[in-house]
């Protein structure tokens, strides 16, 4: 199997430099068919030596697979045969290929479902980088995309542009009348503190390694909740806040000396440096942690 250079945008020229020893391919499966083959060959060929572990995710959107007969036919299935592991198994160290099926208009679902995979792929391993195709989905993916982008740096997200580009005489007076739904906000970023301190067990400073004290209050906070519920089956848990201080003190080195109330003070802090990424909120001395944190947390400290 032959890997061709195909043009896409939005690329960051560093990928034509660096190897990863592992790279996650993830792309969204909606009517540009090609684009979508264009890309993942591109990447691949790109990115990739024989030496590569390589994954791709053909995202599936769900309600398009129960509606329209011609879209699993047209558009899914083509992708599935050029991109068989039976094709591609003897070109690279490891090889896969999956198909997943996530409602592509629900953003929540997206989130946690992107998170949880991204962090699972960085966890196994260094030198490891992942794709998102940003080329064939509905906005509510471009939108968890951004989202997602805050908690990763080794993520790379690409478009591939179409050759011909519509004009607006292409567009149906349907389509150009539209009025839309409510403007919907967006947060893109990168992963720096605080939110980083969150996701990565140590940090540097000034040439010493040092423990993330919130990486492990994250991690405490997981322990307390898997020990109370299913974490796979809820969309939001609460925890006790004085149990969690209490907890800290007894097993975090940098809490033990401290007073309860100057550990809760200090967790307090630490949850409102990253509120606007809604992952908890504080209520009357409890911790409401919410679908993307159980999500991170199962990807993180599930063994």
């Amino acid at each position: 199997m032959k890997l061709g250079l195909l043009c896409v945008i939005g690329l960051p020229q560093n990928i034509f430099t660096e190897r990863p020893s592992a790279v996650l391919i993830i792309a969204p499966v909606g009517v540009y068919r090609k684009r979508v083959e264009s890309g993942i060959k591109m990447i691949m060929s790109a990115n990739c030596t024989e030496d590569t572990e390589v994954q791709i995710c053909l995202v599936v959107d769900i309600e398009w697979s129960r509606t329209d007969r011609k879209y699993m036919a047209e558009n899914v299935q083509p992708l599935q045969v050029e991109y068989a592991p039976d094709l591609w198994a003897s070109v690279f160290a490891s090889y896969t290929c999956e198909t997943i099926n996530l409602n592509l208009e629900n953003q929540s679902e997206i989130t946690c479902w992107l998170l949880k995979k991204l962090a699972s792929f960085f966890r196994r391993g260094s030198n490891r980088r992942a794709f998102v195709d940003l080329t064939s989905a509905p906005r509510e993916w471009d939108f968890s995309a951004f989202y997602v982008s805050n908690f990763f740096t080794d993520v790379e997200f690409y478009f591939v542009k179409a050759k011909r580009e519509k004009t607006p005489s292409d567009y149906t007076i349907e389509e150009r009348n539209d009025e839309g739904m409510l403007p919907e906000f967006v947060i893109t970023s990168e992963l720096r503190p605080p939110l980083a301190n969150w996701l990565r067990p140590h940090k540097m400073l000034s040439g010493n390694r040092l423990e993330n004290v919130q990486y492990e209050i994250f991690k405490l906070m997981y322990e307390i909740a898997s020990r109370k519920k299913d974490l796979s089956t809820l969309r939001k848990i609460t925890i006790d806040e004085t149990e969690l201080a209490a907890i800290g003190r007894e097993k975090l080195h940098s809490y033990k000396n401290m007073e309860e109330s100057d550990v809760l003070k200090s967790i307090s802090k630490f949850i409102t440096d990253i509120d606007r990424f809604k992952l908890f909120k504080r209520v009357r001395r409890k911790i409401e942690i919410y679908t993307t944190a159980i999500a991170l947390m199962q990807a993180l400290f599930e063994k």
